[in-house]
């Protein structure tokens, strides 16, 4: 079978979904689907050639998807931004989306619109649109990245706590599917219970690109962002001398402390 065709059962220059999620249909509408979902440009090449039969490498697919209008930092002119604009007013007002904030609303560009611009323009045209909207929304971002910052700790070793309890209980043996003795010792010892090893280590590197895969989005923005949150946090606290929160109550306090001086100014 050539590179690019199908069947006559395929409707034409439509995707049909079929085993499962994976699309079907001509090579234009491939590569337009795996680009409009995020795949990166290595993994676009890797889909067709595993599962519908198209070879190509990466020098290719870029140019074929330019032909085809695909573009992930193409320029943004003023009818582009106009028609943009146009969307994410009618999104607003049209449902829940009204709630969403810039990230949701590139990504409902990306899949819905097949519309690929900057996340910053998103944002500035939210904020010129929705004005009330947005700052509904950081509000409510200061609220989370204030609760995540005073209860952190506090969490982490709650959690810690019952890690450590139930992990020095050993599990009877039963007449169900499971490994009696200590827990974790199936983990670390697999080959006493007749298992294989199968952890294979993964580099930061995969795991940042995963993650950046996963969301769609810029990982070092995302990043910059929460890092902006926590140094102004630990400013309001040393510039008011409040302390790092040993108990729960503490913790709540300062909650509702980095709450009220982040709303104030």
């Amino acid at each position: 079978m050539a590179s690019g065709e199908y069947d006559s059962d395929d409707s034409e220059n439509e995707i049909s979904q079929r085993h499962g999620d994976l699309p079907q249909g001509f090579e234009k509408d491939l590569m337009e689907f795996y680009f409009t979902k995020g795949f990166t440009y290595k993994h676009i090449t890797l889909m067709p050639e595993k599962h519908h039969n198209i070879d190509m490498n990466e020098r290719t697919l870029k140019r074929r998807l330019k032909d085809y209008g695909c573009s992930r930092c193409g320029k943004v002119d003023n009818e582009l931004e106009t028609q943009v604009r146009n969307i994410i007013v009618d999104e607003i007002g049209n449902g829940p989306d009204s709630l969403d904030g810039y990230r949701i609303m590139w990504h409902i560009l990306r899949i819905r619109h097949h519309i690929n611009i900057p996340r910053r323009l998103v944002a500035r045209i939210l904020r010129e649109v929705d004005p009330q909207g947005v700052e509904q929304r950081k509000r409510s971002e200061i609220h989370m990245e204030a609760l995540w910052f005073g209860f952190a700790d506090q969490l982490q070793t709650d959690l810690d706590n019952v890690k450590e309890y139930w992990n020095s209980h050993n599990i009877r043996k039963s007449s169900h599917a499971t490994v009696s003795g200590g827990p974790g010792h199936d983990v670390f010892l697999p080959e006493e219970f007749g298992h294989h090893d199968c952890l294979r280590p993964v580099s930061l590197e995969k795991m940042g690109e995963l993650k950046n895969r996963l969301e769609g989005g810029d990982e070092e923005e995302d990043e910059r962002n929460i890092s902006i949150f926590e140094e102004y946090f630990h400013y309001v606290m040393e510039s008011n001398s409040l302390n790092h929160p040993l108990t729960i109550t503490e913790a709540g306090v300062l909650f509702e402390k980095l709450v009220q001086f982040a709303c104030s100014n």
